[in-house]
């Protein structure tokens, strides 16, 4: 009796505290839903961070939020005011907002069809539905009551809740499971006893995907000797036998500029690139040439492992973040984004880097410039007298032979200029390293690696080509690989003493993230061809 009496006592009290959350509930997400244009602000720029949450840092993604939402909360207040019905004002908005973020991608979508050549009848195209459809909406508001407008409120707000959720939970995954090699990245910077009386520039300068002239030989039909012969003629020692040590930019650079082999530090994956990307924005060779006096000079570019560097002095050029750059694209913004200092476009950001390299002499302090160049490297912007020949978005892969041959002998014409450029402003005689961080790829880069000799041979055979006293080139030899370029600028120039590593070289299956060792491969492989190569010379006599 007293067990059911509790029971029946306890019972209604559970009930109605059970029915009391119940009502809160339902009530916080009735108001979480009214205020889907806030929502509605943040998922287009969730969504799109989440789709590179790989390479996006936090502070990258608050500022857009920011402005997208105070913005969104000045159209909705000034919305409210004139319908003098807030849920209405809030519909309205989120209309302007779904059509302000969703611009971008329609004009990009009928560029693609490639149909219509007009810019004005482009935005037409995509202007007058739009406002057609604001039209509409504002004279469906007038007729609706209320309530509908509250329920068709909340099927926004729900949409919008959504997107943001699956946006938000993408980005915090992907933050969460990066490593952070924040010691590894700052370590112990290397000391050098010897300083010479003048510190010549240091210019490195990588030119992304330039591939070793036995490969543009007999894969692209290019005979490039006479531009390596023209380097030869200025003073460069030009390695051609030269592999790459890693398959990957931002692996490549990471260990040229740590002086190390880096692959231990992780796999190409997520987590691994952000290893790679710290040791790059604060490598050895960065910070031993600062505590020597040096400025560093880094060019930006679009590329998350070069993007921006912890160490540098000074940074060309002077832009946004990449992806407000892409964020703006697919906005109203595609129309209306006029950068004020450098087109931010790559193709353009490619010709302000080889004009500011010509600048870099008249700085006075000595300066050590990293300028990574995204050029011959896909896509194909130029032919060989510097002429536009697409947007970027054609038959881009390293097998379209002509538009490669082409856009390389655009670089070389663009790289002599800089490089004599460069050397007539130098008050003294400048340290020129001009250098790829991996070659290109063969056709058959999907099978593997016992069925595609030759990809990884095309892919890691790269241009090395070093202008230097005669105290780090005597040094050099025709086999040497990125890993050890600035031991024998440290040893030459500040008589460091740096042993040199073993030249070995570790590639990557595609669609795999184990780096794996092919120094033995390439060897064997070198051995056959030239073999063969004789073979063939013998029958030819």
């Amino acid at each position: 009796m007293n067990r059911r009496l509790t029971i029946s006592v306890l019972g209604p009290c559970d009930a109605r505290q059970s029915h009391g959350r119940e009502k809160m509930l339902a009530s916080f997400t009735r108001r979480l839903l009214s205020v889907h244009p806030l929502l509605l602000a943040m998922a287009p720029i969730l969504l799109l961070g989440s789709v590179n949450s790989d390479e996006l840092e936090f502070w990258v993604l608050a500022l857009p939020l920011a402005i997208s939402v105070a913005a969104a909360v000045g159209v909705w207040g000034a919305q409210a005011a004139i319908r003098r019905d807030w849920q209405k004002g809030a519909i309205i908005t989120s209309l302007l907002i779904a059509f302000f973020f969703t611009y971008g991608h329609l004009t990009a979508l009928i560029d693609n069809v490639g149909l219509i050549s007009s810019t004005s009848i482009k935005r037409a195209l995509v202007l007058v539905p739009g406002l057609a459809v604001l039209v509409g909406a504002e004279i469906m508001l007038r007729r609706v009551s209320r309530d509908n407008a509250r329920r068709f409120s909340h099927c926004i707000g729900f949409a919008a809740l959504m997107l943001c959720a699956i946006s938000s939970v993408r980005l915090f995954d992907a933050w969460l499971k990066r490593e952070r090699p924040v010691e590894m990245a700052s370590a112990a910077t290397l000391h050098l006893a010897h300083r010479p009386a003048t510190l010549p520039d240091i210019y490195y300068i990588v030119l992304d995907g330039y591939a070793r002239n036995d490969t543009l030989q007999e894969y692209y039909e290019l005979d490039n000797s006479t531009f390596t012969n023209s380097l030869k003629e200025q003073g460069f020692f030009v390695a051609d036998g030269s592999y790459s040590n890693y398959p990957v930019t931002r692996w490549s650079l990471a260990s040229s500029l740590n002086m190390r082999f880096v692959h231990k530090e992780g796999q190409a994956t997520k987590q691994g690139n952000e290893i790679a990307n710290a040791l790059l924005r604060n490598n050895e060779v960065g910070r031993v040439l600062k505590a020597q006096g040096y400025q560093y000079v880094h060019f930006n570019t679009h590329y998350p492992g070069t993007y921006r560097c912890d160490l540098a002095d000074e940074s060309f050029p002077k832009t946004l973040p990449q992806f407000y750059n892409i964020l703006a694209d697919t906005t109203m913004l595609r129309w209306l984004w006029k950068p004020k200092t450098v087109d931010v476009r790559p193709p353009h950001i490619l010709l302000f880097q080889f004009e500011k390299l010509k600048e870099i002499p008249e700085n006075r302090a000595p300066t050590f410039t990293v300028a990574h160049i995204i050029c011959p490297h896909v896509p194909y912007w130029f032919d060989r007298h510097g002429n536009f020949t697409s947007d970027g978005f054609g038959d881009d892969t390293w097998d379209n032979v002509e538009e490669y041959r082409e856009q390389l002998l655009f670089v070389n014409q663009k790289i002599r200029e800089a490089i004599d450029t460069i050397v007539a402003k130098s008050d003294s005689p400048p340290i020129i390293i001009v250098q790829a961080d991996h070659g290109t790829v063969g056709p058959t880069e999907s099978l593997p690696l016992e069925y595609q000799p030759k990809r990884v041979q095309y892919r890691h055979g790269i241009l090395f080509a070093v202008q230097a006293p005669s105290e780090c080139t005597q040094q050099l030899y025709s086999t040497i690989s990125p890993v050890n370029t600035f031991r024998v600028i440290l040893n030459g120039l500040f008589k460091a003493n740096l042993p040199l590593h073993e030249d070995r070289v570790f590639t990557v299956y595609p669609g795999t993230p184990e780096f794996i060792e092919v120094t033995d491969f390439l060897r064997l492989n070198n051995q056959a061809s030239k073999v063969a190569d004789k073979d063939t010379s013998t029958d030819r006599r």
